[in-house]
């Protein structure tokens, strides 16, 4: 599975899951932490601003990346 993090101007991150990998909210959270990452690197203009748009998978829910954006 790839998952893809990408805005008006392209692709920001991509990720390869590893075959039988579980995206847990744990797992979740971490590729959130590489993503906040490479935005400040490839694109420092929204780097204060920028926001995610996903939808309500159980990862995507978990309390723990609820907090990740708080």
């Amino acid at each position: 599975m790839l998952i893809c993090f990408f805005d008006s101007q392209g692709i920001v991150h991509t990720e390869f899951v590893p075959e039988g990998q579980t995206v847990h909210q744990f797992y979740y959270r971490k590729i959130l932490e590489r993503l906040r990452k490479k935005v400040v690197r490839v694109r420092l203009s929204i780097a204060n601003n920028w926001m995610l748009h996903h939808d309500n998978a159980p990862c995507h829910m978990a309390i723990s990346v609820i907090e990740f954006f708080g």
